[in-house]
């Protein structure tokens, strides 16, 4: 049998995730910053952090609900790739 690494656990790696966001994102303005998944796939955790942008989309309905329409935001979403054995960024997709 191979010798058993410590990993990170998924509470550590979602914290780590959340500081890789706000070291790309944190001179942006986001809203609705919001954790989306979570899986060890092998090797790595993949961390999915969903958030508003700022772009927005314009829907229509009916006249007698919304006339003039309105705005509602796009969501974006991106997956951190962090190595399981010490959160190392490997790579956001």
């Amino acid at each position: 049998m191979g010798e058993v690494v410590d990993k990170l656990t998924a509470t550590q790696a979602i914290e780590r995730a959340f500081a890789v966001f706000r070291e790309f994102y944190g001179s942006v303005e986001t809203d609705n910053v919001l954790l989306e998944g979570v899986e060890l796939d092998r090797e790595a955790w993949l961390i999915t952090i969903g958030f508003d942008f700022g772009r927005k989309r314009e829907t229509r309905f009916g006249p007698q609900l919304f006339p003039d329409g309105f705005r509602e935001p796009v969501r974006e979403k991106r997956r951190f790739h962090l190595r399981a054995s010490d959160g190392e960024f490997l790579k956001m997709d």
